[in-house]
């Protein structure tokens, strides 16, 4: 996902008056992650799966990377 930010960043807005910097990289590339992390959570609800171990799974997922 950060590399096609950096894409989008590097080529759509090209002609800016000022080229993106890795901030805007980041925060897309962590706003793309962020429906990942709720898709778990609505997948374990659907499954009847415990909550809280999803909790402890999805937290450590998001630390790792």
């Amino acid at each position: 996902m950060a590399f096609l930010a950096w894409v989008f960043f590097r080529y759509a807005f090209s002609a800016g008056s000022h080229p993106p910097g890795s901030t805007n990289i980041s925060r897309t590339s962590i706003l793309a992650a962020a429906p990942c992390a709720v898709m778990v959570f609505v997948w374990s609800y659907l499954t009847n799966g415990d909550p809280a171990y999803t909790l402890v799974q999805a937290a450590v997922n998001d630390l790792m990377r």
